[in-house]
C-alpha cells in the first residue's frame, strides 16, 4: 500500500430541488409547471435536531380491485403529466402498494427518526400517498408528515416534509442538514388549507418534483449526493404536549422505472479500433485475456491498494490494452480523490505505475517502494465530463512505448512516462482510497479484460 500525495479538491454544490401538490378526494386535478412568483418567503433556517426513534404503527390493509385500478389510474396520470413536460420518456415502470404509515411524536421542533419501509429505489421513481398530520398544542409551527429518500447506509438522505402552508425541503449530509431552495413553483399548500393533502413526490436522477393541490415545484438535487437509495418515513413534530404531532400516511402506492438491462460485455475488437485509429497502438493482432470480477475496500485516506495480481495475467507486459466496467464509491459524502485503477510497470525492486479514475480527474503517478510521484497530462489530452454518482463507468488504458492513453467516456487522456522508467513488468488491480471512515472507499471492477499484441 502507498501513501498518495495528491492535491485535494472540495466541491460543494448548490442543492435545488423541486415540489408539488395534489388536491384531496375525488380524482386528482391536472398538476401544471409554474413560474416561479416574484417574491417568496423564504424557508426556515433553523434545523430540527433528530431525537429518539418514534413508535411507528405499520397497518397493511387488504386493497380491493376497484380501488387498485383507480390507484393505478391515478398514479398513471401524475406520471402523464412529466411525460408531457419532458420529465420522463416513458412511463412504463412497476407498481406497488406500501403499508399505511402512522406515527405520533412528542417533541416540538424535531423530527422522529426514520422509519425504515424496507424498499430500496433506483435514481428515478415516484411515491404518492395520502398525509394527514394535527398536533395536541395549537402553537403555530412547522409539522408534517414526512418522505426521506436516497437514504445511504451513513444515514446521508433527503427528505421532504409536507406543512400546512410550507415544504420543507432539506439535505442530510454527515452531522449537518441543508435547507433546500426551490427553482419553480409554489412554496407549498394554499395558506389555511387544512393538514391534509394528497402528495407525489417524483425523482429522475438529480431532479425532484413534489405534487400538492395540483401544482408542481421543480429542484436540481446536489451533484454529490445520489437520489437512490432506501425509502423511509418520519414526521416533524411542533409540539411535546400530550401525542404532539401525528401523522398518517394512507393509500401510499410506489411507482419505479422500468430499468434498460445493462451492457454486460465490450466490443473490444471495436476499442481495439478505436485506438489504432488515433495511432496510439501499432496492431489489433493479439491475444485476449479474460480476468475475474474484481472487488475491494481501503479506508487510509491518499493510500492506494498494492497489489491485486491476476492470476489469469501472471507475466511481465510492455504493450497492453486495458478494459473494465469501473464502478466505486466512498463513506463519506466529500471523500477526497478516490477511485478504481491498475498497476503496472510492477517491478521486482518496488517500482511501478499507477493510475487510478476519479469522479473529476485521473491520477497518474510513477512510484518506488518508498515514494510516489504524481505526473501531469500531456498537452494534447481531453478532459472528460464529471461522472455523476454513484459513479461508474467504463475504463480502457493503453500503455504503448513511453505512452499511456486512458479513454473514459470516449474522451482520450494523455500520459508520457517517465524517461528513466519503462512500463515493462508486472501488471495489477488496485483501488484508491478517499476516506478513513467505515469502509473508506470501495471498488468493483467487472468485464475485465487485457490485451497484449503478438
Amino acid at each position: 500500500m502507498y501513501k498518495f500525495n495528491l492535491f485535494k479538491t472540495v466541491i460543494f454544490w448548490t442543492l435545488a430541488v423541486v415540489l408539488s401538490a395534489c388536491t384531496v378526494g375525488a380524482p386528482p386535478a391536472t398538476p401544471t409547471f409554474t413560474a416561479p412568483p416574484p417574491t417568496e418567503t423564504s424557508l426556515p433556517t433553523d434545523t430540527p435536531t433528530p431525537l429518539p426513534t418514534a413508535t411507528s404503527t405499520l397497518t397493511p390493509t387488504a386493497t380491493p380491485n376497484a380501488t387498485a385500478t383507480q390507484q393505478a389510474e391515478d398514479i398513471q396520470s401524475i406520471l402523464k403529466v412529466y411525460l408531457d413536460n419532458g420529465v420522463l420518456d416513458s412511463s412504463e415502470g412497476t407498481s406497488k402498494a406500501l403499508p399505511d404509515y402512522k406515527v405520533e411524536f412528542a417533541e416540538r421542533g424535531a423530527w422522529s427518526d426514520l422509519y425504515d419501509t424496507g424498499e430500496v429505489l433506483p435514481d428515478t421513481f415516484m411515491i404518492r400517498a395520502h398525509m394527514k398530520w394535527e398536533s395536541a398544542s395549537a402553537t403555530e409551527g412547522l409539522s408534517g408528515c414526512g418522505i426521506a429518500f436516497g437514504v445511504q447506509e451513513n444515514d446521508d438522505n433527503y427528505l421532504v416534509i409536507v406543512d400546512k402552508d410550507r415544504i420543507l425541503f432539506t439535505l442530510k449530509r454527515g452531522y449537518w442538514s441543508y435547507l433546500v431552495g426551490r427553482t419553480s413553483g409554489p412554496a407549498g399548500p394554499e395558506p389555511g388549507t387544512p393538514t391534509e393533502h394528497d402528495v407525489a413526490l417524483m425523482v429522475k436522477g438529480q431532479s425532484a418534483y413534489v405534487w400538492v393541490d395540483g401544482a408542481v415545484t421543480s429542484y436540481t438535487l446536489s451533484a454529490d449526493q445520489v437520489s437512490s437509495g432506501k425509502l423511509a418515513f418520519n414526521v416533524l413534530s411542533n409540539s411535546s404536549t400530550d401525542y404532539g404531532t401525528r401523522c398518517e400516511m394512507t393509500d401510499i402506492l410506489l411507482w419505479t422505472k422500468t430499468e434498460q438491462a445493462a451492457q454486460t460485455t465490450v466490443d473490444f475488437p471495436a476499442l481495439l479500433e478505436k485506438f489504432k485509429e488515433k495511432g496510439y497502438i501499432d496492431t489489433t493482432d493479439g491475444q485476449e485475456i479474460p480476468i475475474a470480477d474484481f472487488r475491494k475496500s481501503l479506508a487510509q485516506k491518499g493510500w492506494y491498494y498494492k497489489w491485486g495480481f491476476a492470476e489469469e495475467a501472471d507475466g511481465e507486459y510492455e504493450n497492453f490494452v486495458f478494459s473494465a466496467h469501473f464502478k466505486w464509491d466512498s463513506y463519506t459524502s466529500t471523500p477526497d480523490i478516490s477511485g478504481c485503477g491498475i498497476g503496472f510497470g510492477i517491478k521486482d525492486d518496488g517500482t511501478h505505475y499507477a493510475v487510478f479514475l476519479d469522479r473529476e480527474n485521473i491520477a497518474f503517478a510513477k512510484g518506488t517502494d518508498t515514494t510516489v510521484k504524481r505526473m501531469g497530462a500531456a498537452d494534447d489530452s481531453g478532459r472528460f465530463p464529471i461522472i455523476p454518482k454513484p459513479a461508474e463507468a467504463d475504463f480502457a488504458a493503453a500503455v504503448w512505448g513511453n505512452n499511456l492513453y486512458v479513454l473514459v467516456n470516449d474522451v482520450f487522456v494523455h500520459y508520457i512516462l517517465a524517461s528513466d522508467q519503462d512500463a515493462k513488468g508486472k501488471f495489477a488491480l488496485s483501488l484508491l482510497s478517499g476516506g478513513n471512515s467505515d469502509y473508506g472507499t470501495r471498488c468493483e471492477m467487472s468485464n475485465i479484460v487485457l490485451w497484449t499484441p503478438k
